[in-house]
């Protein structure tokens, strides 16, 4: 304690130098350039002023330093948060649907079983440190059935890791990879319904119900012709939704695509950054986005303008796909 109480005593004797040393430094200064008491007084009070503002902007920096990190670190929720509540293969849902979107998948069929893969995650996929700061549970359910007449399939297929409830936490980045697999000879036979269902009570991270799909896998089409379709995929009245789902469909070999949009509606902000691999490029001016597709299908999300009058009908979302060249 004696120690201590020394230490401080020096660090105050320290500091009280330090202000003698700067009044004297500001002393001499001012008596160096002062050839009258009212010149003095003047110089003094400029000094004064220049002190003050020093001190200000100082502190303004200081606030704008913070105010840039806070920035950064909302950017995972600024908006539309349940962007990073996500799958590249499950379409987000403010309710659970009875039938949700349609999704079909490609499959090597090369081996006696098949399989294909889907992830939820919680970040950036292709920055894994811009991330949800609030924790999202889910539960995840998948059933199977029969693609005619829909009838359950509970053998010849699994999934990996298991179905069960999973935790993304507000503290990091995380990416859940699930592998179904399934007996070759159900192909062209049998389709999944996939649900990440929220749970409300312990997800403060989403204001979503849930992620979900229905996945029919598909074999690979052996044709030269290709083609580009889309559709939204969502049914029942637009006024009910606050979000949209729009299907792009492409068949016989990898393409360019376009697709353009109503100005009721905004594409999902972070689709440029999850399709950065396939030379994605958006253009918000002119309501439209080019990028690479291989055969396959795909959900592209779109969200209400707020503050305009809300669509009264799909057609007024606008949403069209074309192949470029």
């Amino acid at each position: 304690m004696l120690g201590n109480r020394k230490a401080k005593n020096n660090k105050h004797k320290l500091q009280a130098e330090e202000r003698r040393s700067l009044t004297a430094s500001l002393n001499g200064a001012i008596d160096g350039m002062a050839k009258t008491p009212q010149t003095r007084k003047v110089l003094w009070a400029v000094a004064f002023v220049l002190v003050i503002a020093a001190l200000v902007f100082g502190l303004r920096l200081t606030y704008s330093a913070f105010s840039a990190n806070d920035h950064l670190k909302a950017v995972a929720v600024t908006g539309t948060s349940q962007s990073l509540f996500a799958s590249d293969v499950l379409a987000p849902y403010s309710e659970k649907p009875a039938e949700p979107a349609a999704k079909s998948v490609v499959v090597d069929t090369s081996g006696d079983t098949c399989s294909f893969t889907f992830r939820v995650y919680n970040c950036m996929l292709d920055d894994t440190n811009v991330f949800n700061d609030k924790e999202v549970d889910y539960t995840l359910d998948i059933q199977a059935s029969s693609t005619n007449g829909g009838t359950s399939i509970t053998s010849g297929w699994s999934i990996n890791p298991a179905a069960g409830t999973v935790t993304l936490p507000g503290t990091q980045a995380k990416i859940v990879t699930y592998t179904v697999t399934f007996n070759k000879a159900l192909l062209n036979n049998i389709k999944f319904k996939i649900f990440a269902n929220v749970v409300p009570d312990k997800s403060p991270g989403t204001n979503l119900a849930c992620l979900a799909a229905a996945v029919t896998p598909a074999e690979r089409a052996a044709v030269e012709s290709a083609s580009v379709t889309g559709s939204w995929a969502d049914s029942g009245a637009v006024g009910d939704y606050a979000a949209y789902n729009y299907r792009i469909n492409v068949t016989g070999k990898q393409q360019t695509v376009t697709l353009k949009w109503g100005e009721k509606v905004e594409l999902d902000p972070h689709f440029a950054t999850n399709h950065a691999g396939v030379n994605c490029t958006v253009n918000t001016d002119e309501r439209t986005a080019t990028f690479t597709m291989s055969p396959g299908s795909e959900i592209v999300n779109f969200y209400w303008v707020g503050g305009s009058a809300k669509p009264s009908s799909w057609e007024e979302l606008g949403g069209s796909v074309q192949a470029g060249s």
